[in-house]
């Protein structure tokens, strides 16, 4: 009975100073036998804005150098996210002013596209494919990223005929094109056997005077020699060669345009146009313009808005984010800078580290204090994870 009485009295007694043990917080920080891992901190992703350190009741966390935050001003594009970002009005950015000018503008509506704050008010342009004129060249698919335009397909074949004097004209009017025609025979030649030398006939009708009498033959001065053909008849002898030009098959886009400059009809054209109709499909073009400068047969029509009637930019809504001024290909977009540069009060700053995310340019520097934790007085409650708005704070 006493030896009861005694083990129930000894129990008891363990078991109140066992209590009185788990009731003593700093006696925890010493617990070896934690159910968590160790915490640690990303120097990747700490900002040292020092918000754990108020939360940590061992002192666990320390950070030797609190971050200092500063602008490049050779970065920044002043778009004010940092300073829209900075709860304590730190940030100090005159924002830049972007403008249209509506000389430059061809109201491509570039710049309506990407503008997510709806600021850029310009009127929109249709385009479409005058048939008649259009003549299937390809130009404009080849410029269009939005594979927006679609040519009739044919089967129609060009080749010179001996009709050809070698003018050139083809060839000049198709190196705006397919560059397809070269000449085979570059230059206008006189026989020596043939020649009679009657120059008095060729010459005559030659009037850039490339035709003269050398040891009494005719003579063609090539660097003279305008290619007219109209020797070619003065001489009964047909002691002239003229130019010829071949056509590349394999690189001739069909277009047409050779077989409606020669004026001497040495251009035969065989086989037929496809009964389709070449058109662009306006549910996929975005009215950037780029096939209307490329079209040389005048075939693109370009129907406009009625209003607004002058380019503009909404100041009240534009954020000066600068991707109208990016995206502008016909520098139709302007900015004006203020002189003032971009700053960071460093009595207002928390070293939060918002504004160092906001920003899209690279241009908030940051000397950072990335903050560490002392394993040996750390309890392991996790207040510092909860707290870090970077979550910079994680357990293995």
């Amino acid at each position: 009975m006493d030896n009861k009485s005694f083990n129930r009295r000894d129990f008891l007694l363990k078991l109140g100073k066992a209590s009185a043990l788990l009731t003593i917080p700093p006696l925890l920080k010493s617990c070896t036998n934690s159910l968590y891992g160790e915490y640690f901190v990303s120097t990747e992703l700490c900002t040292g804005c020092e918000d754990c350190l108020p939360v940590c009741y061992y002192n666990a966390i320390s950070i030797d150098t609190p971050t200092n935050y500063s602008i490049d001003s050779d970065e920044c594009i002043e778009c004010k996210l940092c300073s829209n970002a900075c709860s304590e009005n730190a940030i100090n950015v005159e924002p830049i002013i972007y403008t249209i000018n509506s000389d430059n503008c061809n109201e491509c509506n570039m710049c309506t596209s990407i503008c997510t704050h709806n600021a850029t008010l310009v009127a929109v342009k249709t385009y479409s494919i005058e048939d008649d004129n259009c003549t299937d060249c390809g130009n404009c698919v080849n410029v269009c990223d939005q594979n927006a335009i679609s040519l009739n397909t044919s089967n129609v074949t060009y080749t010179v005929n001996s009709k050809c004097i070698g003018c050139g004209d083809c060839i000049e009017k198709c190196e705006s094109e397919g560059n397809a025609i070269t000449y085979s025979v570059a230059n206008y030649s006189v026989s020596t056997s043939r020649c009679h030398g009657c120059t008095q006939h060729c010459s005559s009708a030659c009037s850039s005077g490339a035709i003269s009498k050398v040891d009494g033959k005719a003579s063609i001065d090539t660097s003279k020699c305008t290619k007219c053909g109209k020797c070619l008849d003065k001489c009964g002898h047909n002691a002239i060669t003229n130019a010829e030009v071949t056509i590349s098959q394999s690189s001739c886009i069909q277009c047409g345009d050779c077989y409606s400059v020669c004026s001497n009809s040495a251009i035969t054209k065989s086989g037929e146009t496809s009964s389709s109709v070449s058109s662009i499909d306006t549910s996929k073009c975005n009215s950037c313009g780029n096939c209307f400068p490329v079209c040389n047969d005048d075939a693109i029509v370009v129907t406009q808005a009625s209003s607004p009637s002058t380019p503009s930019i909404d100041q009240d809504e534009c954020v000066s984010c600068g991707d109208c001024y990016s995206v502008c290909t016909f520098d139709a977009v302007e900015k004006s800078s203020s002189s003032s540069s971009p700053e960071i009060d460093s009595s207002l700053c928390t070293n939060c580290g918002d504004c160092y995310t906001a920003c899209n340019d690279d241009a908030i520097l940051r000397e950072i204090g990335v903050a560490s934790i002392d394993q040996s007085n750390c309890s392991k409650c996790g207040k510092c994870e909860d707290t870090c708005p970077q979550g910079a704070i994680q357990t293995n």
